[in-house]
């Protein structure tokens, strides 16, 4: 979805940096920065991130201080909740979207797709804290069809329209969290 807004040039895209590997599909530079445990350490000690997590216990991600890069406009970042918070102490003027999983099955099939390596029960066992959050951002949209989420966020973007949806987006929340709870004890 963020390749489909950055191709319509509303938004430069700020790429995040990880120790992990690329996946077959990602490309360096423009999915993440791919780069060693000891360049990463480097960059954050530096002052050049400005925020680290290790996420699901096996690798390191952060975000670049300077968001803005040279680039005029507005940025995207894809960031976790802990990213989004150490943005807003830094930048009072961000708009946040959480973006929301249409269901819970989808959520599992999706992280199964993405990343079927062991960390799945991490993976799924961090939705919720995530969920809870979403009454904390400007907006939310459900990422049930790509295309469609992808034309919400660009609205978004070129807009900032009142998010007419939002209390039924943040029942979709409570319902999610009350479906991790009943089927997998989350």
């Amino acid at each position: 979805m963020l390749r489909y807004a950055t191709a319509h040039s509303v938004a430069h895209r700020v790429v995040t940096y990880t120790t992990r590997q690329p996946r077959p599909d990602e490309i360096d530079g423009t999915d993440y920065h791919f780069v060693s445990p000891e360049e990463f350490n480097g960059l954050y000690e530096s002052g050049a991130l400005i925020e680290r997590e290790r996420v699901y216990g096996d690798f390191y991600y952060g975000s670049p201080r300077d968001i803005f890069g040279g680039t005029d406009g507005d940025v995207i970042m894809e960031l976790d909740t802990k990213g989004t918070d150490n943005y807003r102490k830094l930048y009072d003027s961000i708009v946040t979207v959480f973006i929301l999983p249409p269901s819970i099955e989808e959520l599992v099939n999706r992280i199964r797709q993405r990343n079927p390596e062991s960390n799945f029960a991490d993976r799924l066992m961090s939705a919720r804290p995530m969920i809870e959050s979403a009454d904390s951002y400007d907006y939310i949209i459900v990422n049930d069809e790509k295309e469609r989420a992808g034309e919400e966020l660009l609205r978004i973007i070129r807009e900032l329209p009142v998010d007419s949806q939002r209390d039924a987006k943040l029942e979709l929340a409570d319902r999610l969290l009350r479906e991790l709870h009943d089927k997998y004890e989350i």
